[in-house]
């Protein structure tokens, strides 16, 4: 008997897990994320696990060379990870997650964990990357929709809060991130709330 009722509460707690893993594909069903192990990234030496939902998302730019494949922007990621680790002293790539020039979303410090992006903000907010640099260009409209369905994904996966804000980089630190061109985009975002915000010094 006692066997039959723990068969029976796995086989609950499998349904149980299989529906959440349903509800969070379907939340998550328009962005393409690429895993850390997918591009080879290193492991990361440390990272504090981030309080969630979180209810800030800060966009910036890389200010690096564009990608159009998956391939050059694994490759990317591995750049900006080795530079982050050995010039910055990080010790991972900074920023949550990176939208590729190839429209698909690059998994850093992932959902779970904290990034090292905006500094002040890092224990409560995702840093969002944009490849390239968007002082003057435009992101290509499929980087745009990657970056806005990854927030859909978040919200209904609940890392991102409902009374969520979104800013961009210089909003809270003393930079031109995520350079003009997108940041007059962000601007007509529903999310959007700019700043600056409290503790910005430049």
């Amino acid at each position: 008997m006692l066997n039959m009722k723990f068969s029976a509460g796995k086989g609950i707690l499998f349904f149980l897990v299989n529906i959440c893993l349903l509800e969070l594909a379907a939340a998550c069903s328009g962005v393409e994320i690429i895993s850390r192990s997918q591009w080879s990234s290193l492991p990361p030496s440390k990272k504090n696990v981030i309080s969630r939902p979180v209810k800030h998302v800060i966009i910036a730019h890389t200010v690096t060379p564009q990608c159009l494949s998956k391939d050059a922007c694994s490759a990317q990621m591995r750049n900006m990870q080795r530079f982050h680790i050995n010039l910055e002293g990080w010790g991972d790539i900074g920023y949550n997650f990176v939208i590729g020039g190839d429209g698909k979303v690059y998994e850093g410090a992932g959902w779970t964990k904290e990034g090292i992006h905006t500094y002040g903000w890092n224990s409560k907010s995702y840093g969002i990357a944009f490849v390239g640099n968007y002082q003057q260009a435009i992101p290509s409209a499929k980087m745009l929709k990657a970056a806005r369905s990854l927030i859909v994904c978040g919200i209904k996966s609940g890392y991102i809060a409902d009374n969520r804000e979104l800013h961009g980089a210089r909003d809270a630190t003393c930079t031109a991130s995520p350079g003009d061109k997108l940041y007059e985009i962000i601007k007509h975002w529903p999310m959007f709330k700019g700043g600056p915000l409290d503790g910005y010094k430049c």
